[in-house]
């Protein structure tokens, strides 16, 4: 086992501190955090159904909309790393809010066109409450039927406020309008199947403003990844993070800000570089 040096935003350095941590066991994690959503499925569904989208905040992506791991169709490595599965995104109180939005979306799937921009203001108005002018979409889960339909609602009635919408689901992805306002990020990595990227990659090509992204985590100097990468998120807690040398595809709030990266709070709005509207450069 490894370590390596870790150099927080102060210039500290943190020793000793295990640069391959160990990680939770993918496939028990996530059945365990399936198992809490369907333990919390009937609470849920008891409750009167809210019809305001609560919108979650994070210092370093901003503004959130936030849906189960159940939404998804994970890759192996997606599995591996997801933060949901390690951090407090899977706290009950916090599903309780991603499992409230789902079943939003699920009614609004079949939901007039009034009642779903009614919604969409309410987003929109949550958003100028907080003074920013870009929301981030599925910061934890994916796209479904009635979030595609807020969302290209959202892109209509405020042109001003831009929606970063990251998925993997292509079944979902060909529902979304293409607007100027949109900022898609078709999520790839080493583990994605062929004909799944194939699939993906051609929808790239609808939208303007679509980003192709190859990720990839790195938690020691010997990880190497299979396959060119567009971003490589090194390990790291806040402003505790890893240092293993240069590294252009490096997330700038990965690297130690002594070394050329970032501050955490804001750094996805101040960066772009994962849905910046350019096509991977393989």
């Amino acid at each position: 086992m490894t370590t390596t040096t870790h150099i927080n935003s102060k210039g500290k350095k943190s020793l000793n501190m295990v640069s391959n941590p160990t990680l939770p066991d993918s496939d028990a994690q996530f059945r365990r955090v399936r198992k809490m959503i369907e333990d919390l499925h009937a609470e849920i569904m008891a409750e009167p159904l809210r019809m305001v989208l609560q919108l979650s905040t994070n210092e370093k992506t901003g503004l959130s909309v936030n849906v189960p791991i159940s939404t998804c169709t994970p890759t192996a490595l997606c599995m591996r790393y997801c933060y949901t599965l390690q951090g407090r995104t899977w706290m009950p109180s916090s599903l309780a809010v991603q499992m409230r939005n789902q079943r939003l979306f699920d009614y609004l799937a079949t939901a007039s066109d009034d009642v779903v921009r009614t919604v969409a203001y309410d987003i929109a108005a949550q958003c100028r409450k907080k003074k920013t002018k870009m929301l981030r979409w599925n910061g934890v889960g994916d796209l479904s039927v009635g979030a595609c339909r807020v969302i290209n609602m959202l892109l209509a009635i405020d042109p001003e406020l831009t929606l970063w919408v990251i998925s993997r689901r292509a079944d979902m992805i060909v529902r979304l309008d293409d607007a100027a306002n949109l900022r898609l990020q078709i999520s790839l990595d080493p583990t994605t199947p062929v004909k799944v990227e194939a699939t993906l990659r051609s929808l790239a090509h609808n939208y303007r403003k679509a980003a192709v992204r190859y990720a990839f985590t790195r938690t020691a100097e010997s990880d190497v990844a299979n396959g060119p990468i567009n971003t490589t998120f090194n390990y790291h807690k806040s402003d505790d993070r890893a240092w293993f040398g240069v590294d252009p595809t490096a997330c700038p709030a990965s690297v130690p800000v002594d070394k050329g990266g970032i501050g955490h709070k804001g750094a996805c709005a101040s960066c772009q570089r994962c849905f910046a509207p350019r096509e991977a450069s393989f």
